[in-house]
């Protein structure tokens, strides 16, 4: 996927939902589902405040506007579960979602992108990081350490 030049604006917007994503996925690594919870409010709420009018051309816009549907599907679906297996299937979608866009546009920092083979009955599954140290948010302390980074997402 190539990357989109967009304004630093929407890509400082971008950061901060990328950043409670991060919040949210270390509350899954922490098997914690009312911080789970309360991050994806916090997400919801700064992906509705990111500007799609920042973006000029159409492909970038509507690019945006099929992300910005997924990532809300997910998060609100995380929002309203207690159950954390059900909080990480949707964390899945979400993760799948957010890795388009920040590969796209960009979020003005590296981003790992790690993935665990084990996860959805070995077909595997994808998630991102801030850093590239492994901290499985599909197991939490079952399997801390299974994964491998597979890309660098350059700033």
């Amino acid at each position: 996927q190539e990357r989109i030049k967009v304004s630093s604006q929407f890509q400082q917007q971008l950061n901060t939902v990328f950043l409670d994503y991060i919040n949210l996925k270390n509350a899954l690594v922490e098997d914690n589902t009312e911080a789970a919870m309360e991050h994806s409010k916090s997400l919801l709420k700064n992906l509705a405040q990111v500007d799609m009018k920042l973006l000029k051309e159409q492909n970038t816009h509507s690019s945006w506007m099929s992300f910005e549907k997924e990532l809300k599907t997910a998060t609100i679906a995380i929002s309203k579960s207690m159950d954390i297996k059900e909080q990480r299937n949707h964390f899945e979608h979400l993760s799948t979602h957010l890795t388009k866009a920040v590969t796209m546009f960009g979020v003005n920092e590296t981003v790992y992108q790690q993935f665990c083979p084990m996860v959805a009955n070995n077909k595997g599954a994808f998630w991102l990081s801030k850093e590239a140290q492994i901290l499985n948010p599909y197991y939490g302390d079952a399997m801390l350490k299974c994964g491998e980074v597979t890309q660098i997402i350059a700033k």
